[in-house]
Formats: structure tokens, sequence, C-alpha cells
């Protein structure tokens, strides 16, 4: 189970890393144009709002990472669960506040890996 909470951790902390690589460097390409259904005009004008945003997924991810990396398993947890609690208050409020699916994309896996490392 322990393992399990891990790769889950892992997991949430890739798709992290993947929203920063889509807000701060791809905002304004077609990739990240379709992903978000925005028109070119609309994500020059919200560039520097989604760089911002995608920093923020950023220290998310290293926050997961760092409790992956700890050597001590109790404070370890302590951090993975701090994090992934911060992760689903911001999809929450990203659902709440832009879009339903952010519930589905963020928070989800987010609790699926709590309760797993909660467990564990």
């Amino acid at each position: 189970m322990y393992w399990v909470g891990n790769i889950l951790v892992a997991l949430v902390a890739a798709l992290h890393v993947y929203f920063l690589v889509l807000e701060m460097f791809l905002w304004t390409r077609p990739y990240g144009l379709k992903t978000f259904g925005n028109s070119p005009q609309k994500a020059q004008d919200t560039a520097v709002l989604a760089a911002n945003q995608g920093l923020y997924n950023g220290f998310l991810a290293a926050g997961l990472v760092w409790g992956l990396l700890h050597a001590a398993p109790a404070f370890a947890w302590q951090i993975k669960v701090f994090f992934l609690l911060c992760v689903i208050v911001a999809g929450i409020y990203g659902a709440y506040s832009a879009s339903r699916k952010i519930l589905y994309v963020q928070a989800l896996p987010a609790a699926v890996a709590l309760i797993v490392v909660a467990m564990a």
C-alpha cells in the first residue's frame, strides 16, 4: 500500500509539472490554445496570469516530490498529506471559479492519492 500511495503521489506531481508546462510555456501556442479553448488574443492577454498559475502548480509538484524523497518516513508522510490537501483545495477552487473539469483532473487524483497515503 505504501508504494501504491507513492506512485499515486508521483502521478499527481507529474500532472502538476504538465500543468506548469502548459500554463507557462504552451499557453499561447496551438496546443495550449486547443487545450484551454482560448483564442490567440485571449491567450495573449492572459499569458502572464497563466504563467503565474503554472508556477504555483510547479510549487505543488515540488512539494510532492519533496515528500517522496524525504528520508524521515513520518515527516515525508506529513509533507505528502499537506501538499495533497493543497492540490485538493486548489482543484475545488478551480472547479468553482473556472471549470468543473478541474475537479476531475486535479482534485480527484489528489484525493485518491491522499486516501491511499493515509491508509498506508
